[in-house]
């Protein structure tokens, strides 16, 4: 079923108000950016550690390191950085998204990758806490609904599927690549909150 030409054009309207609200555009592309850059992991990582030899049974258990430090994070995120601001959060989520993907490229070893699985919570958790922080403060609460639907569409979904084919030619050039290709969103991601501060 189509939507009615009213209800088509107030979510135009809705989103053209939410990207004039000061901030929200800038904030929003450092988290496509920051989430973007998990894309050779989520594709990649996989593969990559059956390159270095890990048997499948130790593989799934080495993935979901990441998660469960995101899990450990979420359960302390207001205790921790509650009272943080979105910006300095962002920062954190940068630079240690950054550091996540240098560890990878200049260590291929199994425990590097293990250790790297733990800056999961800082990558992906902290950059989500932090951006759903700005928009509990700076945005009005008719707008989060539709903030939070931009998010999802663009940073978790769309800019995961773009840096996934740049990741995928890096990774036929050289599997590591496709994991350090990743900071050509972090580092400016990085610069940019910094400008946001």
């Amino acid at each position: 079923t189509q939507k009615p030409i009213k209800q088509v054009q107030k979510d135009a309207q809705s989103f053209r108000s939410l990207m004039k609200i000061k901030g929200f555009p800038l904030v929003l592309l450092i988290v496509i950016l920051l989430q973007g850059a998990h894309a050779s992991y989520y594709n990649y990582g996989y593969i990559y550690l059956q390159d270095l030899g890990i048997s499948k049974f130790y593989i799934g258990m080495i993935i979901n390191i990441g998660v469960l430090f995101e899990i450990l994070y979420f359960a302390k995120a207001d205790s921790f950085f509650g009272r943080w601001k979105p910006a300095s959060l962002l920062v954190l989520a940068a630079a240690g998204s950054t550091l996540r993907w240098l560890l990878v490229y200049f260590f291929p070893n199994i425990w590097v990758f293990i250790f790297s699985q733990s800056l999961h919570a800082l990558s992906f958790g902290v950059a989500h806490y932090a951006f759903i922080l700005y928009i509990t403060q700076h945005l009005p609460k008719s707008q989060i609904p539709n903030a939070q639907g931009v998010y999802s569409a663009l940073a978790l979904s769309w800019s995961t599927a773009v840096l996934t084919l740049l990741g995928g030619y890096l990774y036929e050039i050289e599997p590591r690549l496709a994991f350090l290709g990743m900071i050509i969103f972090t580092i400016p991601a990085l610069l940019l909150t910094l400008r946001l501060q």
